[in-house]
Protein backbone atom coordinates (compact mmCIF):
# COMPACT_ATOMS: atom_id res chain seq x y z
CA UNK A 1 0.00 0.00 0.00
CA UNK A 2 1.32 3.11 -0.81
CA UNK A 3 1.70 6.32 1.69
CA UNK A 4 -0.82 8.08 0.00
CA UNK A 5 -3.29 5.35 -0.27
CA UNK A 6 -2.54 4.74 3.51
CA UNK A 7 -3.37 8.91 4.29
CA UNK A 8 -6.29 8.58 2.78
CA UNK A 9 -7.54 5.39 4.49
CA UNK A 10 -6.24 7.41 7.82
CA UNK A 11 -8.40 10.49 6.55
CA UNK A 12 -11.52 8.58 6.19
CA UNK A 13 -11.44 7.21 9.41
CA UNK A 14 -10.51 10.29 11.55
CA UNK A 15 -13.48 11.99 9.18
CA UNK A 16 -15.89 9.17 10.39
CA UNK A 17 -14.37 9.59 13.79
CA UNK A 18 -15.10 13.33 13.59
CA UNK A 19 -18.67 13.01 12.49
CA UNK A 20 -19.94 10.45 15.26
CA UNK A 21 -18.24 12.23 18.12
CA UNK A 22 -20.15 15.18 16.89
CA UNK A 23 -23.60 13.48 16.51
CA UNK A 24 -22.79 12.45 19.87
CA UNK A 25 -22.53 15.95 21.31
CA UNK A 26 -25.46 17.02 19.52
CA UNK A 27 -27.60 14.18 20.94
CA UNK A 28 -26.21 15.28 24.63
CA UNK A 29 -26.96 18.34 23.49
CA UNK A 30 -30.48 18.24 22.98
CA UNK A 31 -30.85 15.84 25.90
CA UNK A 32 -29.82 18.60 28.11
CA UNK A 33 -32.23 21.05 26.48
CA UNK A 34 -34.98 19.09 27.66
CA UNK A 35 -36.50 19.29 31.63
CA UNK A 36 -35.68 15.89 33.49
CA UNK A 37 -39.72 15.87 33.81
CA UNK A 38 -42.57 17.51 31.54
CA UNK A 39 -45.83 17.60 33.24
CA UNK A 40 -48.33 18.02 30.35
CA UNK A 41 -51.96 18.04 31.46
CA UNK A 42 -55.33 18.81 29.29
CA UNK A 43 -58.71 18.93 30.56
CA UNK A 44 -60.87 15.92 30.78
CA UNK A 45 -63.87 17.23 28.98
CA UNK A 46 -64.27 17.21 25.27
CA UNK A 47 -62.63 20.20 22.85
CA UNK A 48 -63.61 18.26 19.66
CA UNK A 49 -61.58 18.92 17.43
CA UNK A 50 -58.97 19.88 20.12
CA UNK A 51 -59.21 17.59 22.61
CA UNK A 52 -61.29 14.22 22.04
CA UNK A 53 -63.06 12.10 24.14
CA UNK A 54 -64.09 12.51 28.08
CA UNK A 55 -62.95 11.86 31.80
CA UNK A 56 -58.68 11.14 32.22
CA UNK A 57 -58.40 8.72 29.30
CA UNK A 58 -57.26 10.02 25.54
CA UNK A 59 -59.55 8.58 23.36
CA UNK A 60 -58.09 7.61 19.67
CA UNK A 61 -57.38 10.01 17.68
CA UNK A 62 -56.95 12.05 20.83
CA UNK A 63 -57.90 15.63 19.31
CA UNK A 64 -55.47 17.98 17.65
CA UNK A 65 -54.48 19.61 20.48
CA UNK A 66 -52.73 16.29 21.83
CA UNK A 67 -51.35 15.22 19.14
CA UNK A 68 -49.76 18.66 18.28
CA UNK A 69 -48.58 18.25 21.97
CA UNK A 70 -46.75 14.88 21.38
CA UNK A 71 -45.32 15.77 17.44
CA UNK A 72 -44.19 19.03 19.20
CA UNK A 73 -42.00 17.08 21.79
CA UNK A 74 -40.79 14.86 19.87
CA UNK A 75 -39.38 17.30 17.86
CA UNK A 76 -37.50 18.74 20.16
CA UNK A 77 -36.44 15.73 21.21
CA UNK A 78 -38.30 15.39 24.73
CA UNK A 79 -40.74 13.49 24.70
CA UNK A 80 -39.56 10.66 25.76
CA UNK A 81 -39.12 13.12 29.18
CA UNK A 82 -43.21 13.89 29.06
CA UNK A 83 -45.89 12.46 30.73
CA UNK A 84 -49.18 13.18 29.23
CA UNK A 85 -52.53 13.56 31.60
CA UNK A 86 -56.25 14.52 31.38
CA UNK A 87 -57.61 15.76 34.38
CA UNK A 88 -60.41 18.40 35.94
CA UNK A 89 -59.29 21.72 36.42
CA UNK A 90 -60.40 21.82 39.61
CA UNK A 91 -57.82 19.76 40.32
CA UNK A 92 -55.22 21.46 37.97
CA UNK A 93 -55.77 24.41 39.80
CA UNK A 94 -54.73 22.94 43.29
CA UNK A 95 -51.81 20.96 41.62
CA UNK A 96 -50.37 24.11 39.78
CA UNK A 97 -50.66 26.66 42.87
CA UNK A 98 -48.79 24.46 45.00
CA UNK A 99 -45.14 25.21 45.99
CA UNK A 100 -43.41 23.44 43.71
CA UNK A 101 -46.37 23.50 41.21
CA UNK A 102 -46.45 19.91 40.41
CA UNK A 103 -47.89 21.21 36.53
CA UNK A 104 -45.75 22.16 34.27
CA UNK A 105 -47.73 22.72 30.95
CA UNK A 106 -51.36 22.89 30.54
CA UNK A 107 -52.82 22.65 26.81
CA UNK A 108 -55.86 24.39 26.66
CA UNK A 109 -56.39 27.44 28.48
CA UNK A 110 -58.77 30.18 27.46
CA UNK A 111 -57.65 33.60 27.31
CA UNK A 112 -59.41 35.42 30.05
CA UNK A 113 -60.17 32.74 32.20
CA UNK A 114 -60.21 33.17 36.09
CA UNK A 115 -57.45 30.41 35.64
CA UNK A 116 -55.07 32.62 33.87
CA UNK A 117 -53.11 34.58 36.96
CA UNK A 118 -52.08 31.14 38.14
CA UNK A 119 -49.89 30.27 34.91
CA UNK A 120 -47.32 31.78 32.13
CA UNK A 121 -49.09 32.58 28.96
CA UNK A 122 -47.29 33.18 25.65
CA UNK A 123 -46.51 36.91 25.02
CA UNK A 124 -50.16 38.27 24.23
CA UNK A 125 -49.94 41.51 22.32
CA UNK A 126 -52.34 41.36 19.59
CA UNK A 127 -50.11 42.56 17.15
CA UNK A 128 -50.94 41.01 14.24
CA UNK A 129 -47.50 39.21 13.14
CA UNK A 130 -47.45 37.24 16.89
CA UNK A 131 -50.24 35.21 17.78
CA UNK A 132 -49.29 31.99 19.18
CA UNK A 133 -52.70 30.76 20.76
CA UNK A 134 -53.26 27.29 20.08
CA UNK A 135 -56.89 27.19 18.95
CA UNK A 136 -60.27 28.97 18.89
CA UNK A 137 -63.81 28.19 19.99
CA UNK A 138 -67.03 29.47 20.41
CA UNK A 139 -69.08 29.31 23.46
CA UNK A 140 -72.87 28.51 23.67
CA UNK A 141 -75.84 28.50 25.51
CA UNK A 142 -77.77 25.04 25.44
CA UNK A 143 -81.31 24.56 26.88
CA UNK A 144 -84.08 21.83 26.92
CA UNK A 145 -86.31 22.36 24.01
CA UNK A 146 -89.58 22.34 25.94
CA UNK A 147 -88.46 25.39 27.98
CA UNK A 148 -89.29 27.78 25.47
CA UNK A 149 -85.63 29.19 25.41
CA UNK A 150 -85.11 32.64 24.49
CA UNK A 151 -81.35 34.16 23.29
CA UNK A 152 -81.24 36.80 20.33
CA UNK A 153 -77.56 37.30 21.23
CA UNK A 154 -78.26 40.28 23.65
CA UNK A 155 -80.60 39.56 25.91
CA UNK A 156 -81.37 36.12 27.77
CA UNK A 157 -84.94 35.67 29.07
CA UNK A 158 -84.52 34.59 32.48
CA UNK A 159 -87.45 33.96 34.93
CA UNK A 160 -87.28 34.54 38.58
CA UNK A 161 -85.44 31.69 40.52
CA UNK A 162 -84.15 30.90 36.92
CA UNK A 163 -80.02 30.28 36.38
CA UNK A 164 -77.13 29.37 34.05
CA UNK A 165 -75.34 26.16 34.81
CA UNK A 166 -71.35 26.79 34.16
CA UNK A 167 -68.38 25.22 35.29
CA UNK A 168 -66.84 26.72 38.47
CA UNK A 169 -64.01 29.15 38.54
CA UNK A 170 -63.52 29.29 34.54
CA UNK A 171 -64.21 31.80 31.91
CA UNK A 172 -67.57 30.21 31.66
CA UNK A 173 -68.86 31.71 34.58
CA UNK A 174 -67.10 35.03 34.28
CA UNK A 175 -69.05 35.19 31.19
CA UNK A 176 -72.18 34.61 32.60
CA UNK A 177 -71.41 37.06 35.44
CA UNK A 178 -70.33 40.06 32.81
CA UNK A 179 -73.62 39.88 31.06
CA UNK A 180 -75.47 39.72 34.80
CA UNK A 181 -76.57 36.46 34.65
CA UNK A 182 -77.63 34.40 37.67
CA UNK A 183 -75.36 30.96 37.95
CA UNK A 184 -75.26 27.21 39.39
CA UNK A 185 -72.11 26.59 39.79
CA UNK A 186 -70.61 22.96 38.20
CA UNK A 187 -67.84 20.65 39.27
CA UNK A 188 -67.29 19.56 35.47
CA UNK A 189 -68.76 19.76 32.63
CA UNK A 190 -70.62 16.74 32.52
CA UNK A 191 -71.94 17.75 35.93
CA UNK A 192 -73.60 21.35 34.61
CA UNK A 193 -75.05 19.19 31.56
CA UNK A 194 -76.75 16.63 34.13
CA UNK A 195 -78.38 19.44 36.03
CA UNK A 196 -79.75 21.10 32.98
CA UNK A 197 -81.14 17.96 31.95
CA UNK A 198 -82.53 17.22 35.64
CA UNK A 199 -83.80 20.62 35.49
CA UNK A 200 -82.14 22.38 38.24
CA UNK A 201 -80.91 25.02 35.60
CA UNK A 202 -82.65 26.59 32.42
CA UNK A 203 -79.33 26.92 30.26
CA UNK A 204 -75.49 25.38 30.48
CA UNK A 205 -72.95 27.81 29.17
CA UNK A 206 -69.99 25.82 27.84
CA UNK A 207 -67.89 25.39 24.73
CA UNK A 208 -69.79 24.24 21.67
CA UNK A 209 -67.63 21.52 20.77
CA UNK A 210 -68.70 19.27 24.09
CA UNK A 211 -72.20 19.44 24.09
CA UNK A 212 -72.34 19.13 20.26
CA UNK A 213 -70.03 16.08 20.04
CA UNK A 214 -72.63 14.59 23.19
CA UNK A 215 -75.87 15.66 20.78
CA UNK A 216 -74.24 14.08 17.83
CA UNK A 217 -73.56 11.05 19.36
CA UNK A 218 -76.42 10.71 21.42
CA UNK A 219 -79.82 10.85 19.76
CA UNK A 220 -81.85 10.96 22.67
CA UNK A 221 -80.14 13.46 24.03
CA UNK A 222 -80.10 15.49 20.51
CA UNK A 223 -84.09 15.60 20.72
CA UNK A 224 -83.80 16.77 24.40
CA UNK A 225 -81.62 20.00 23.97
CA UNK A 226 -81.35 22.83 22.10
CA UNK A 227 -78.07 24.67 21.21
CA UNK A 228 -79.14 28.50 20.77
CA UNK A 229 -77.44 30.57 18.50
CA UNK A 230 -75.78 33.14 18.00
CA UNK A 231 -72.89 31.83 20.24
CA UNK A 232 -72.11 34.09 23.21
CA UNK A 233 -68.42 34.79 22.87
CA UNK A 234 -65.39 33.11 20.75
CA UNK A 235 -61.96 32.90 22.77
CA UNK A 236 -58.87 31.41 21.89
CA UNK A 237 -57.12 28.57 23.50
CA UNK A 238 -53.26 28.69 25.09
CA UNK A 239 -50.70 26.13 26.07
CA UNK A 240 -49.52 27.84 29.12
CA UNK A 241 -46.90 27.55 31.65
CA UNK A 242 -46.98 27.19 35.49
CA UNK A 243 -44.63 30.03 37.21
CA UNK A 244 -42.18 27.77 38.56
CA UNK A 245 -41.71 25.62 35.42
CA UNK A 246 -41.20 28.28 33.09
CA UNK A 247 -38.69 30.33 35.81
CA UNK A 248 -36.82 27.06 35.63
CA UNK A 249 -36.86 26.42 31.68
CA UNK A 250 -37.57 29.54 29.76
CA UNK A 251 -35.92 28.51 26.61
CA UNK A 252 -37.90 25.07 26.51
CA UNK A 253 -41.15 26.68 26.89
CA UNK A 254 -40.97 29.25 24.50
CA UNK A 255 -39.58 26.90 22.01
CA UNK A 256 -42.55 24.80 23.32
CA UNK A 257 -44.87 27.26 22.39
CA UNK A 258 -43.53 28.01 19.01
CA UNK A 259 -43.23 24.19 18.20
CA UNK A 260 -46.99 24.25 18.61
CA UNK A 261 -47.76 26.78 16.75
CA UNK A 262 -45.95 25.64 14.15
CA UNK A 263 -47.56 22.01 14.49
CA UNK A 264 -50.98 23.26 14.29
CA UNK A 265 -50.12 25.52 11.20
CA UNK A 266 -48.63 22.53 9.31
CA UNK A 267 -51.94 21.02 8.69
CA UNK A 268 -53.63 22.12 5.50
CA UNK A 269 -57.45 22.37 7.45
CA UNK A 270 -56.70 22.82 10.78
CA UNK A 271 -59.43 25.10 12.40
CA UNK A 272 -57.62 27.95 13.21
CA UNK A 273 -54.29 29.26 12.31
CA UNK A 274 -51.59 30.82 14.54
CA UNK A 275 -48.90 33.30 14.02
CA UNK A 276 -45.66 32.75 15.12
CA UNK A 277 -42.87 35.06 15.76
CA UNK A 278 -40.35 35.44 12.58
CA UNK A 279 -37.53 33.22 13.12
CA UNK A 280 -34.40 34.26 14.40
Amino acid sequence: MSIWAYLEGAGVQLLRMVLLSGLMLFGMAATAACPERIRVVFTDSSYEPLIAGRDSHFAEPPGLLVSWTRQALQRMGCLERAELLRQPQVRTRRLITEKPARVDLVVGVFEGSPFSPLVEFPPIDHRPERDLSVGELDIALYARRDSDPVWDGRTLRLAPGQTVGALRDTVFGAIAEAHGWPTTDALTTENALQMLLARRTSYLLTYAGFADARMRADGQLAAQLVKLAPPVDRRRLYAVASHDFLRAEPAFVKRFWVEMCLQGNALRDAPFKCLPPPAT
